[in-house]
């Protein structure tokens, strides 16, 4: 018969914990705090699930499923910036005490600008909100955090700049160069 589940106090770091799953999880240093925590989470089996999993863990079971789901660019920048997100906040920390100035002093810290800082917010936000989606969290902790404003880009050349690019430029290679000067649409969409 299995030993019911109760808080306990570790010595060595002055902390309360309990053991579900056989995970240990911990509920603070104050003892009135650490008892509501727990009976909040055996009231709630969905926060159980979210106690026991990491930030880091969660970023590979969704980076598995945007590898499959997703194209290839798509996959190749979430990992970046999730990455890059992980080394920041660490590999231990729980999705419960995750806080929006983290993520603020994450994309502040990347040395990149406004709408790219969106970007890596937003990338953040998505696997949390897919999380919450397939059920490994209950609600997203950083659902209401307001992302960098994005800018927007106005290049225009002059007609001595256009000039000084087209002579550069060889055949057929100009002739899209032309298309994209005369329409202003991305090369992307041009090719």
């Amino acid at each position: 018969m299995s030993r019911e589940s109760k808080p306990f106090l570790r010595k060595q770091t002055s902390s309360w914990y309990c053991s579900i799953a056989g995970r240990q999880i911990s509920l603070g240093k104050d003892r009135e705090a650490a008892f509501e925590k727990f009976y909040a989470l055996m009231a709630d089996p969905s926060r159980v699930k979210s106690e026991l999993t990491t930030l880091y863990d969660l970023s590979q079971v969704y980076l598995d499923w945007c590898q499959k789901k997703r194209k290839p660019a798509t996959y190749n920048r979430h990992r970046y910036y999730l990455k890059l997100f992980i080394a920041k906040v660490g590999r231990q920390l729980r999705p419960s005490r995750l806080e929006a100035r983290q993520v603020a002093d994450w994309h502040e810290g990347l040395g990149i600008g406004s709408t790219a800082q969106n970007d890596a917010v937003a990338i953040v936000q998505r696997m949390l909100n897919w999380a919450v989606e397939q059920k490994y969290l209950s609600t997203n902790p950083i659902s209401g955090m307001v992302k960098p404003k994005r800018k927007r880009r106005d290049v225009f050349y002059t007609p001595s700049q256009w000039a000084q690019i087209r002579q550069h430029a060889q055949e057929p290679f100009g002739m899209l160069l032309d298309f994209l000067y005369l329409t202003g649409c991305r090369p992307l969409a041009a090719r």
